[in-house]
């Protein structure tokens, strides 16, 4: 999700955060490159590595229930009646909408409300669901 922003940062953590599967000879040099702010030079472990992230993210729009900022659409069919629609920005871990996660802002620390949503791609509104409170979705259902 993102390495702390303080305290101990070990390399297990490093592996985790880029979901390496090697067990040895793990490069600081490779993981500091992929960072979500790259370091390729002088790297210490705690201080390069402190809030950084291995995920990419993609902004795209999406639209929410407009009247009540805190509801979302309970189902595919009412997200795509598109009632009262109120289209916001957010960042997804695979492009802008499909299996991943999906957050609120360009991090890993604000996911998208369990619930569901719609996103307009070449003149065609989709509907998605994010479930849990990850932020995770289950990719997008046929167009409305």
């Amino acid at each position: 999700m993102a390495l702390p922003s303080s305290g101990a940062i070990s390399m297990s953590m490093v592996k985790t955060e880029f979901s390496s599967s090697q067990t040895a000879n793990l490069s600081l040099t490779g993981f500091g490159a992929a960072l979500s702010t790259p370091v390729t030079s002088n790297i210490a472990l705690a201080a390069s590595f402190y809030g950084q992230s291995g995920v990419t993210l993609t902004s795209f729009l999406y639209f929410r229930y407009e009247e009540y900022p805190d509801v979302v659409w309970e189902s595919a069919a009412a997200a795509c009646s598109g009632e009262g629609a109120d289209q916001r920005t957010a960042y997804g871990t695979n492009g802008a909408v499909g299996a991943g996660f999906i957050y609120t802002s360009n991090g890993t620390t604000d996911p998208l409300e369990e619930g569901f949503y719609i996103y307009e791609n070449n003149k065609q509104v989709f509907p998605f669901e994010v479930t849990g409170n990850s932020g995770a979705t289950l990719g997008v259902g046929e167009s409305c």
